[in-house]
């Protein structure tokens, strides 16, 4: 049996209303974020984390991901020594709070740089200009995985994973690579240049653990360009192929629903006609449907 979440900020208001929401809605795991007491999950303090374990345990909720945004940053803008200070610290924040709230599963961010869109292969940049970022993701991951806990990272657009050889490259490298997965987020990655598809999945199956979903629709004239948010059941990539061979593999025993980019269709000129507003609940309703194996 598979289970949904979503980002606990997705329902708004303070995080007692959003689980409320959530349950509202069937789901019993938690992604946590931002909105955390007004903190991002890898800034809380000791009252804080204390506050957390009480209002998860009072709600019978479980925590499936801390969804830290540590890594998110540019090399070139921080530099080695700060990405390493952040990363340390980040990483020391969301082992308290493991402690009080043990999740399945820490996320970290993949990193950027400033010539990002001039790079085709973002490790031929890192081996030439920071080969050290390897080792900063390594010593997070030893030290999550030595705090008990597994460890994913995700694609941001733009970030150093834009297609499938080059984040299976960037997993290679890192010393322990089998100590950690990869967040396919289907949408981030074809923002970033990558049409989602079974093949992109495949290609990137042995290292995915966690999988993000978002609808989105393209351009007619550009049908691999993201263009406006939809619903899943309304998306321009094959979201029931994909989502299928994702259960049946068992990859992502959770699917993470995160809200889709791109622009409201009701408000552009000459958008698809029929496209539904966005709605976190319709992407609940879609995927359950369609699926009997999702809880």
């Amino acid at each position: 049996m598979a289970h949904l979440t979503m980002l606990s900020e997705m329902m708004g208001g303070e995080l007692p209303a959003a689980i409320e929401r959530l349950a509202g809605l069937g789901i019993r795991h938690l992604d946590l974020k931002g909105g955390v007491f007004g903190r991002n999950i890898a800034e809380l303090d000791d009252a804080q984390n204390e506050r957390l374990a009480a209002l998860v345990a009072s709600a019978n909720m479980e925590v499936y991901c801390f969804s830290s945004v540590l890594g998110r940053w540019s090399i070139d803008a921080v530099g080695e020594r700060e990405f390493r200070e952040r990363l340390v610290g980040g990483v020391r924040c969301v082992l308290a709070t493991a402690r009080c709230v043990r999740p399945a599963l820490v996320r970290l961010l993949g990193c950027t740089f400033a010539a990002r869109a001039d790079v085709a292969d973002a490790n031929d940049y890192l081996a030439a200009k920071a080969p050290w970022v390897y080792a900063a993701y390594g010593e997070a991951i030893a030290a999550l995985r030595e705090g008990g806990l597994a460890v994913t990272i995700e694609n941001e657009p733009g970030s150093i994973f834009t297609h499938p050889v080059e984040t299976l490259g960037f997993f290679a490298r890192l010393a322990c690579p089998d100590a950690v997965g990869f967040t396919w987020d289907v949408q981030n990655m074809w923002q970033s240049g990558t049409l989602p598809s079974l093949a992109v999945y495949e290609a990137l199956r042995p290292i995915v653990n966690y999988v993000h979903l978002k609808g989105g629709c393209g351009r007619r004239a550009a049908p691999d360009t993201l263009a406006y948010r939809t619903t899943l059941a309304q998306a321009s990539w094959p979201v029931a192929e994909i989502v299928a061979a994702v259960l049946a593999d068992g990859v992502s025993p959770v699917l993470c629903l995160n809200p889709p980019h791109g622009r409201d269709p009701s408000a552009v000129l000459g958008a698809p006609p029929g496209l539904e507003p966005y709605a976190p609940q319709r992407d609940v309703a879609f995927l359950r449907a369609t699926f009997p194996e999702i809880e």
